[in-house]
């Protein structure tokens, strides 16, 4: 149904000292935890984690996560690191489509796709139209936190890219650019971004941009609740898989939070909770 999954990883910080993580392994060292998770911004819960031992295994790590998971008819969405062949042959088989952001670990694919778009204006526009659906460009404006955004997605259909690069990754369909100008008030500073991705999607430029723009709702609804709320960050359990472990109740006990109905922050419903057993039982379910 378009359900949007963000998978994502996120490092614990304290899960080891920062001595150990400067130590190398061989000398006695030790990584952080890194969890990889899923998040469904609909439904404001963390569907699944994986822990991993740094950031480098995430490739591994993924696959496992998403195998654990019901994907059928939901939108996966994940950055760079999980841009990959056999990931978005896993999204496919497991009846659901991807959206990967491209960047150098992909070069041959990121320098093809980027040369297409630099040339989109050579393409015969009514081809476009036919593939695509007439909005293939879509433009978002938008102010807030003290900058000013103007944001253009662009779409076009992947076997532009030439059958041999089309045909090597799973289920392609699309490429998508989004180029984000933005303007810090407080400093009259400009700044311009682009970032690429692909999809098994063959939709308009209106979809990928919520697609998109959801993605980062991972970072905004889970890692700051998580840093913020609970201080994870700052969490000092380093014994055998205590932070991991942990890791699953706060993500439990977000999810309860943050869906029970009352209209406050969950801030207070963790305080009310402390304070009440009633209101406790109420978020509990029980």
């Amino acid at each position: 149904n378009g359900t949007v999954i963000n998978v994502d990883g996120k490092k614990l910080r304290g899960s080891a000292t920062k001595n150990e993580q400067q130590t190398p392994h061989s000398e006695g060292g030790k990584s952080a935890v890194h969890i990889v998770q899923a998040w469904c911004n609909e439904l404001q819960l963390c569907l699944g984690q994986y822990k991993t031992e740094d950031k480098s295994n995430e490739i591994t790590a993924i696959p496992a996560l998403l195998e654990w998971l019901d994907l059928r008819g939901c939108i996966v969405t994940i950055d760079a690191m999980g841009c990959q062949k056999a990931i978005a042959r896993q999204v496919i088989s497991q009846e659901a489509d991807y959206v990967l952001g491209l960047k150098g670990n992909q070069s041959k694919l990121k320098e093809a796709v980027t040369e297409l778009f630099e040339q989109a204006g050579t393409i015969n526009e009514q081809e476009l139209r036919l593939e695509t659906g007439p909005e293939h460009i879509e433009e978002q404006n938008s102010r807030g936190h003290g900058r000013l955004e103007k944001r253009v997605c662009r779409v076009l259909p992947a076997h532009l890219l030439g059958q041999e690069l089309h045909l090597e990754w799973p289920g392609l369909q699309s490429v998508v650019e989004i180029t984000a100008n933005r303007y810090i008030m407080a400093t009259g500073q400009f700044s311009l971004e682009r970032r690429y991705y692909i999809s098994s999607l063959k939709a308009g430029a209106a979809e990928f941009n919520r697609v998109v723009r959801g993605h980062w709702a991972i970072e905004n609804n889970l890692h700051w609740s998580l840093d913020v709320q609970f201080k994870e960050d700052q969490s000092r359990k380093r014994a055998h898989n205590a932070a991991a472990n942990f890791g699953i109740i706060l993500r439990f006990a977000l999810g309860l939070l943050k869906n029970y109905p009352e209209k406050i922050s969950v801030k207070r419903k963790r305080n009310k909770s402390a304070m009440s057993d009633k209101y406790r039982e109420d978020v509990l379910g029980i």
